[in-house]
């Protein structure tokens, strides 16, 4: 997660002030690799998934009826896209917000965290792409307004909230295997 977050970093660094970045998080190619070379539509790969989702202008290849893997092959792949998209349209920041990378870290380099700005509102991603519970440490860069207090992150696949609290700029958080949280600051 954190050297993907780098080369993202790289890209997003890379482009005009303004512009922003589409990322195909599947397309034929893709597609054809992956039912190659993996297992497709694993746990980790849906969390990555939602990282394009949320850090990303995604365009998601539906697939071919004609030839499997197809994410309409299992009701669940539905059904986590459903989620993924319907938590992303509550929040305008993950549509049209400036992506920040570099303003929030995290001690583990199996979590990635990013940041969505559209004003003077923020929305922190956070997901794992570890298969083991990871207890991560979350810093945010002084630039980023942070209340100090008790808050929460949905879990949009669960529909959990995941309680925390801030202090200092930092979170403390227990991460399951594969897990999704994002929420405005």
């Amino acid at each position: 997660a954190a050297q993907f977050k780098r080369g993202m970093a790289v890209t997003y660094d890379s482009l005009q002030p303004g512009a922003n970045r589409v990322y195909f998080c599947r397309d034929h190619d893709t597609m054809w690799f992956g039912i190659k070379w993996q297992d497709y539509f694993t746990p980790r790969y849906m969390a990555l998934e939602s990282i394009y989702a949320y850090m990303y202008i995604p365009m998601v290849y539906a697939g071919d009826p004609n030839e499997s893997p197809n994410p309409d092959d299992d009701p669940k792949i539905w059904e986590y896209y459903k989620k993924l998209y319907t938590a992303r349209s509550g929040f305008p920041e993950l549509q049209q917000g400036d992506v920040l990378l570099r303003e929030v870290d995290c001690d583990s380099d199996w979590v990635f965290t990013g940041l969505r700005r559209l004003g003077d509102k923020h929305v922190l991603v956070v997901v794992s792409l570890s298969d083991k519970v990871e207890n991560v440490t979350i810093s945010l860069d002084k630039s980023i307004p942070a209340k100090d207090g008790d808050w929460s992150l949905n879990d949009p696949i669960s529909g959990k909230k995941i309680d925390t609290s801030i202090s200092g700029g930092k979170l403390k958080l227990e991460l399951q295997p594969f897990q999704v949280l994002i929420e405005r600051l």
